[in-house]
């Protein structure tokens, strides 16, 4: 079998395939043999494909368990590279949906967040969802700027406690990989006058506190 393209200036080019060289039986019997998402794959090939093996292997990915769509979505995204597998919905989204984890607003929700994103503390606006994860570390392996580095995730946030008004809360975030792993350390540092050193030392009653942080400077 030859599939014919035609260009746009109206000449013809013959492009033989050897897949598209087999009989259709043949084609199709190796197709019903291929897993859900490696059969939906191959309707991808070409047109040719698409037609000759029918809508079937759309339909039946529909069907397809979690794991599986998941997988064909992956598959495709290899050679989409400005494109990420959601987890949440199932669909490819363009990575510019996806924001820097420091770019935080009241007034917008996380693309592609959802509750299994990780927040160090519970009254924190600063959290990390999966893809962000997954493009910076894409970035890293790949060496190619999609504008995901690692600084995406340094963050500084500063706290005030009603309660003690004299008390003043920082929280600090940073990431790295090391060697091939995706590190993030996360630091709360509470800083208090050195008159107040005692009152905060029986709020936290039981803590160990280094002398070299309760002395003060006269």
């Amino acid at each position: 079998m030859s599939t014919i393209w035609t260009d746009s200036n109206g000449g013809e080019s013959a492009t033989t395939s050897d897949l598209l060289r087999l009989p259709l039986e043949i084609i199709i019997s190796v197709a019903s043999m291929l897993p859900t998402q490696s059969g939906a794959c191959l309707a991808l090939c070409c047109r040719q494909l698409s037609h000759i093996l029918g809508p079937k292997s759309w339909k039946s990915l529909r069907r397809a368990p979690y794991a599986d769509r998941l997988h064909f979505l992956s598959t495709i995204a290899k050679g989409l590279p400005l494109f990420l597998p959601c987890h949440n919905c199932l669909r490819l989204h363009h990575i510019s949906a996806i924001k820097w984890p420091r770019d935080i607003s009241y007034s917008r929700s996380l693309p592609l967040g959802s509750w299994t994103a990780y927040r160090h503390l519970y009254n924190s606006l600063y959290e990390i969802n999966y893809p962000q994860i997954q493009l910076a570390m894409k970035q890293h392996r790949s060496g190619i700027d999609i504008k995901f580095p690692l600084e995406a995730f340094q963050y500084l946030e500063v706290g005030h406690d009603y309660e003690s008004p004299w008390k003043v809360v920082l929280y600090l975030a940073n990431a790295q990989v090391v060697p091939e792993e995706f590190l993030m350390r996360f630091q709360t540092w509470t800083l208090v006058p050195g008159t107040e050193a005692t009152r905060l030392s029986k709020i936290l009653n039981g803590i160990t506190w280094c002398i070299i942080l309760v002395s003060t400077t006269e």
